[in-house]
């Protein structure tokens, strides 16, 4: 009859029909939204699909309330694609300043693996024989020093040199034959990197380290320990086979000469 609906169908609510077609149409076009700003723009691609998503939940599930309900527990998980545009940015650190290099040492470098240890290094010459004094003469060939310790050489030839050589330290050399008696020149290989102001002097002694000098020649900066440069010193006429001294005095208390070799030559 007229005004009766079937007992075996039921329809739903025009309204409710017309709410859940809106949410459809809604979801569609706000997905459709989404995946373009996903893929258009980078800054928004986050947030887009975000969008596209909560409409598509909100539309499908025909509802408002639903869709609240799923779009609150879809934010909890996923994150709100507004989350972090009312925060205020952290404060930027400066960049740490490297540190300035301290000023290079003129001290003499501290002991290394290379370093000999302060004892007397076995001569390379017999004691028993004479020593040339035209030959070239190395300090670690020195029968006895006092205050000096020996390491090696970056010198022409290698070897050892003689260290940390400061006032009152002496060097001795037994048995230099000089030949005839003749006037002689020492020429003596040597290096310093003493700070500024600091010099010395190397005297020639003969057979007593208290005799008079038969010569002297001083000593300045050469550019560095291992910065080694021949220094001349005129002698007195000398003769014959002597103890040679070398002593080294200076009015300063800081190292102030490194001593690889020695050579006297005639005149």
């Amino acid at each position: 009859m007229p005004g009766k609906e079937s007992p075996g169908r039921h329809r739903a609510p025009r309204a409710g029909r017309k709410r859940r077609d809106r949410g459809h149409c809604f979801g569609l076009y706000a997905l459709v939204i989404g995946v373009g700003g996903a893929l258009s723009n980078r800054d928004w691609r986050g947030r887009g699909r975000s969008f596209g998503l909560y409409a598509l939940v909100i539309g499908l599930g025909g509802t408002l309330p639903s869709g609240i309900v799923v779009l609150l527990l879809w934010t909890s998980i996923q994150g709100s694609p507004w989350e972090g545009r009312m925060t205020l940015p952290l404060p930027v650190r400066p960049p740490l300043m490297p540190k300035e290099a301290p000023p290079p040492s003129t001290e003499e470098p501290s002991p290394q693996k290379d370093e000999v240890p302060p004892t007397r290094p076995t001569p390379r010459r017999n004691p028993g024989h004479t020593v040339d004094a035209h030959s070239i003469i190395q300090a670690e060939d020195g029968v006895a020093q006092s205050g000096v310790t020996f390491r090696y050489t970056s010198d022409t030839g290698g070897g050892q040199h003689a260290t940390r050589i400061g006032d009152g330290d002496q060097l001795r050399f037994d048995r230099v034959d000089f030949g005839a008696k003749s006037k002689r020149v020492l020429r003596a290989r040597v290096a310093s990197g003493a700070p500024r102001g600091v010099s010395g002097m190397v005297r020639v002694r003969l057979d007593s380290p208290t005799a008079k000098p038969v010569g002297d020649f001083s000593i300045d900066r050469t550019g560095g320990w291992q910065a080694w440069r021949t220094v001349p010193a005129n002698l007195t006429s000398i003769g014959g086979v002597h103890t040679v001294y070398l002593t080294f005095e200076s009015d300063h208390p800081a190292d102030f000469v490194n001593l690889n070799w020695i050579r006297f030559d005639k005149r």
